[in-house]
């Protein structure tokens, strides 16, 4: 992709991307449950925003050692 076409793409999706996050706080900040239990959504969102870590750090846990890729230490190299 040429750089002049990257950085068109680029520039547009960050606009979008500020305008429709936005738009959308402002809409859901006019919900008066919202407005009553912010910090809760807050909050809410935090912890969303965490849970696949938590569901990778778990899954990982649970995966025997014997899948994982065994590390050799580097031996000397042969100039054959």
């Amino acid at each position: 992709m040429p750089f002049a076409r990257f950085v068109g793409f680029s520039v547009g999706g960050g606009i979008l991307w500020v305008v429709s996050i936005s738009l959308a706080g402002y809409f859901f900040g006019q919900i008066e449950i919202v407005k009553k239990h912010f910090e809760l959504v807050v909050l809410a969102i935090v912890f969303i925003s965490v849970v696949p870590v938590i569901v990778h750090a778990l899954k990982s846990r649970r995966r025997p050692a014997a899948s994982e890729p065994a590390m050799s230490a580097p031996g000397p190299r042969s100039s054959d």
